[in-house]
């Protein structure tokens, strides 16, 4: 009771004075020599230097009934006395604020002499372990950071005497480095529960819980039992107290709500005498305790089971698909000194993705970019090398210094956020972040842009050279992703034509992208951009594809904003070469001024000069030259006839096969028309015949007729020689 209710109220009336173990305190003395005096009490003066036997002060109402024991044979009670008009202004208006009129009703004690009180031999003597000062038998159990130790029953290792009342007090480290809950498991029992009880405060009983794991993943199964057995994965629930009797021990384990845990061995009547003969001798118990860092108050998935004193969380997908994530708290809200936290997330399969973003954020550090002190960073493992995690290549920190809406890639298996912070006494109020699993069907992907479940789109370097991608304004909870990709022998060359969005990256202090950002990611870059964007920035990408992410969650203003706009240039690299690599005819060197400290030279195609837009830029502006311009309009009508022909070459081939086929039917109609002619002939020739046999007396007749076989015959060859040329045909 004095310790639940420890008098820390200035008493500056009347009060008592309580000391164990001696009759003539020092600080009493030093008290009665202040009172007499002046008459009043300086109290600053009482506090130091303390005295290891005054047990405590006692002033105002207590609940009863109200029990103090000494430790020895000597107990000084002290009464003192004041008057109320002498008191100082600042009593008086303390003594003003109680409703009615001043009583002074005193006290009424009972007091016992008994040599038949509880051995206080079981408190151990070292320093975690306490007596509390007035007690029966009570006891505090500090940190200090020890970790762990053994609780007994009162007498021990003796059996506990009926009518025993003993609390014991744990109380783990509570400050901005460290936050510890208790947790104690019991060995021994047996409490006779006609006798006895044992209450356990501000406590929840857990067990040892095995997890079930996902057929996904691809642990196998001794690591997954490894890594997801933990008995931090049950909810707690919280009880005003938890009541145990009998001779078996409770099963599982006990951790606290916070720092304190109480365990009270209560009688069930204190007062009475009644007991039965068979109860003149209690039982015993033991439980082991231990401090553990307060972790589990973060909401997870899953715990570190091997080292629990690790801060090391999980989220699964498959067994939730949204929820928050803060770094572990001290009392005062802050996160702790000191810290190494890391959130482990892990999407279903390849066809999910996870989608994070914060709601607060507030990292003490000074150098916004570096984040030397405290920071949060991410890796990630992907399924084309699992074995290894990425860097992803952005630290954050500083205040209210918002990252960006992180939404992973297509073939990332597992993602990992980091929270560090080092020793100093600067520290923040930490982070609220969210996560979120999504799929295909969810609200945030919408026909109007495509999704990071589209296809990679390949674009020919000659067909398709250029292009545009925009966010069609500034739209609000959307999420869009272009992938395009080309051939190997070239690459990327982007130009950003505007960037209007919330946020800013370059303001001192930067305010962050906390609800929408623009990525561009390619080969080894990662560019993260919000804001406003006043010089326009160009991007070479190292290989042949890129991909665009642009995320828009719930706007923070309702500025007029009209999101961003993209130039893509599909160019060849010079390298060391002084020409490029090939097709010099259909490639334009975009040549930069000998002055200039702009990069890596190249090339683009011939088809993308004087189209209205600069594609040499930064090199140079050659492509819009009025020289080339003109020197490029013959060529340019032939590349743009050649471009038809290869756009179109399905279309030209069918028709060529339609002209193919006429041409053989008309031959066919041809060499029919032919044959049925010579028929005809053929049909004239035989009534001649019938009649040169008749005529057998006329020789020139006959001479006539031979002449006309001649002819005849001739007609026929000629015949037989346009056949076979037709044939030939």
């Amino acid at each position: 009771m004095l310790f639940k209710t420890p008098n820390t109220q200035h008493c500056a009336v009347d009060l008592i004075k309580l000391y164990d173990k001696n009759l003539n305190p020092p600080e009493l003395q030093r008290f009665l020599s202040s009172f007499r005096q002046t008459n009043l009490i300086d109290h600053d003066s009482l506090l130091t230097p303390s005295d290891s036997n005054h047990i405590t002060d006692l002033c105002g109402v207590y609940p009863l009934p109200l029990d103090v024991f000494s430790t020895s044979n000597r107990l000084l009670f002290y009464f003192i006395s004041t008057h109320y008009a002498e008191l100082t202004d600042d009593e008086q208006n303390e003594m003003s604020d109680f409703v009615g009129t001043f009583w002074r009703k005193g006290f009424y004690a009972e007091y016992e002499f008994s040599s038949s009180l509880t051995k206080l031999d079981f408190v151990s003597q070292i320093k975690t372990h306490q007596y509390v000062s007035g007690t029966e038998c009570d006891q505090t159990i500090k940190s200090f950071g020890q970790g762990h130790g053994q609780i007994q029953s009162p007498n021990w290792p003796h059996l506990y005497k009926p009518q025993t009342s003993c609390t014991t007090y744990l109380l783990g480290l509570d400050d901005r480095f460290t936050l510890e809950n208790v947790e104690i498991e019991f060995e021994q029992f047996d409490v006779d529960c006609q006798l006895a009880s044992l209450v356990i405060y501000n406590a929840s009983r857990i067990y040892d819980y095995q997890l079930r794991s996902r057929s996904s993943s691809s642990l196998n199964t001794q690591q997954k039992s490894i890594l997801f057995s933990n008995y931090y994965q049950q909810d707690l629930d919280f009880k005003h107290n938890l009541t145990f009797c009998g001779h078996f021990k409770p099963e599982g384990r006990f951790v606290s709500k916070n720092a304190l845990l109480k365990i009270v061995f209560l009688p069930n009547d204190y007062s009475s005498e009644k007991t039965l003969p068979s109860l003149n001798r209690g039982g015993k118990f033991q439980a082991k305790y231990k401090f553990v860092k307060s972790y589990h108050q973060v909401s997870a998935d899953g715990y570190d089971s091997i080292n629990p004193n690790i801060c090391n969380l999980s989220y699964y997908q498959t067994r939730s698909t949204s929820g928050k994530f803060e770094p572990p708290r001290s009392s005062e809200n802050d996160y702790f000194s000191n810290s190494n936290c890391t959130f482990n997330f892990y999407p279903f399969n390849e066809t999910a993705r996870l989608l994070i973003w914060f709601d607060y954020f507030n990292i003490a550090d000074e150098n916004y970019v570096q984040c030397l002190s405290d920071n949060l960073t991410y890796t990630y493992r992907s399924s084309l090398s699992s074995s290894t995690h990425s860097i992803y290549p952005y630290i954050y920190c500083g205040y209210r210094n918002f990252p960006p809406p992180f939404l992973t890639s297509r073939t990332t298996e597992e993602f990992r956020v980091h929270f560090r912070s080092n020793d100093d006494l600067e520290t923040g109020l930490g982070f609220d972040g969210r996560y979120l699993f999504l799929n295909r069907t969810n609200r945030l992907f919408s026909s109007q842009c495509p999704t990071p479940f589209d296809s990679v789109v390949f674009v020919n370097e000659t067909e398709h050279p250029t292009g545009n991608i925009s966010s069609n304004g500034y739209p609000e909870n959307l999420i869009c992703e272009w992938s395009y990709k080309t051939s190997e022998a070239f690459r990327f060359h982007l130009r950003l034509n505007l960037l209007q969005m919330e946020g800013s990256k370059t303001k001192d202090p930067p305010q962050g992208c906390q609800s929408s950002v623009l990525k561009i990611l390619s080969e080894g870059k990662t560019e993260e951009l919000c804001g406003t964007q006043e010089t326009v920035p160009y991007t070479l990408t190292n290989s042949n594809w890129f991909t665009i992410q642009f995320i828009s969650l719930n706007r923070q203003t309702k500025e007029t904003l009209n999101g961003f706009h993209l130039t893509w240039t599909i160019v060849q690299l010079k390298f060391n070469s002084t020409h490029c690599s090939s097709s010099n005819d259909d490639y334009l060197d975009c040549t930069k001024p000998s002055n200039s400290t702009v990069g890596s030279k190249f090339c683009i195609h011939k088809s993308l000069i004087c189209d209205g837009f600069a594609h040499c830029e930064p090199l140079s502006s050659n492509d819009e030259l009025g020289s080339n311009c003109l020197e490029s309009s013959s060529s340019k009508s032939r590349s743009k006839l050649f471009v038809f022909i290869r756009q179109h070459y399905i279309l030209i081939s069918v028709i060529f096969l339609l002209l193919l086929i006429i041409l053989s039917i008309s031959l066919i109609l041809i060499f029919l028309i032919i044959k049925s002619k010579q028929q005809h002939r053929q049909t004239d020739i035989l009534p001649k015949e019938k009649k040169r046999n008749k005529s057998t007396t006329n020789i020139c007749l006959n001479n006539n007729n031979d002449d006309d076989d001649d002819d005849d015959n001739q007609d026929l060859m000629g015949t037989s020689m346009m056949e076979q040329t037709v044939t030939t045909v």
